[in-house]
């Protein structure tokens, strides 16, 4: 068995047709935008549940561990 055939059968070409390596993906300007919009919404989403507990628990009047219950929900 010819490994490299094998392989070129087992790896579906993306619908595209482009196969990039890590390096040529990481020098595209698309790569870069869906980073930053990943990063953003991560932050943003951080963010807000850093603050929701003493939010809920000194303008909601919540318990803490109802405010830590929300926050796993």
């Amino acid at each position: 068995i010819d490994p490299t055939e094998a392989r070129e059968r087992a790896l579906p070409t993306p619908a595209g047709g482009v196969d990039f390596t890590v390096g040529e993906a990481l020098r595209t300007p698309a790569f870069w935008f869906v980073s930053a919009g990943h990063g953003t919404a991560l932050v943003l989403v951080a963010s807000l549940l850093v603050h929701f507990v003493p939010y809920a628990t000194e303008e909601l009047g919540y318990s803490l561990q109802g405010a830590a219950q929300v926050v796993l929900l």
